[in-house]
């Protein structure tokens, strides 16, 4: 998202109630109920459809914690009477199956859903520019082949997140979440936040190795 003050003379043909810059949990959400109002509304997404809670938060490392607890539990048998074992783990396999649940859940709920509800998608970068009418909002949505859009909005709602610092002594790490899974043992776990300790005790219930991020002496 970029801010210019590049002025068109172009005549709004349609003006959005709302648009939302980022088409993650927050954007669906106010998108949502904007349209249960009857208001008219447009998504503008560069990135991946659904944010960072689909893509790589919430719904991906939730669905290791649960795969991670089942194999723990059988494992470790806590009624008598009842024998349960787990066999080894196919991590691969695993994260896998769990890109593919996502990519169903994008097309479905983040790509197809906001088009039957009548939210208007555009693919590209925004970038506010001057409007000729003062309670108007304008913007620019220039998509990765060069192809431009002008949108026109009442209320724009920036919700595109936030881009995480690199460490760069982490550029050898491969995250699970993402990309294709390292098999066991992991190596290690990082980035000192909610995400890592429950990656933590993903590895943990899945018999990987890891050295946790309070070990590291963040000052080498």
């Amino acid at each position: 998202m970029n801010t210019t003050t590049a002025a068109s003379a172009q005549q709004p043909s349609v003006i959005y109630d709302l648009v939302t810059i980022g088409s993650g949990s927050a954007a669906r959400a106010a998108a949502n109920e904007a349209r249960r109002l009857d208001k008219t509304v447009a998504m503008i997404e560069q990135g991946l459809a659904g944010g960072t809670c689909l893509n790589v938060g919430c719904v991906p490392s939730k669905t290791l914690l649960a795969a991670a607890s089942a194999r723990m539990s059988a494992a470790h048998g806590k009624f008598p009477g009842i024998a349960t074992s787990a066999g080894p783990v196919d991590l691969s396999l695993l994260v896998r199956d769990k890109d593919q649940m996502i990519g169903h859940f994008r097309q479905s709920f983040h790509v197809q859903a906001p088009k039957d509800a009548g939210i208007a998608v555009f693919r590209g970068k925004a970038t506010f520019v001057a409007s000729d009418e003062p309670d108007i909002v304008a913007l620019v949505v220039a998509d990765s082949d060069g192809n431009t859009n002008l949108v026109y909005a009442k209320q724009v709602l920036i919700a595109s997140g936030q881009r995480h610092s690199f460490l760069p002594f982490l550029a050898s790490v491969r995250w699970t979440f993402s990309l294709p899974a390292r098999p066991c043992p992991l190596s290690r776990c990082l980035s000192p936040c909610w995400s890592s300790a429950a990656m933590r005790s993903v590895w943990s219930k899945v018999n990987c190795s890891l050295d946790w991020a309070a070990r590291l002496k963040w000052s080498r």
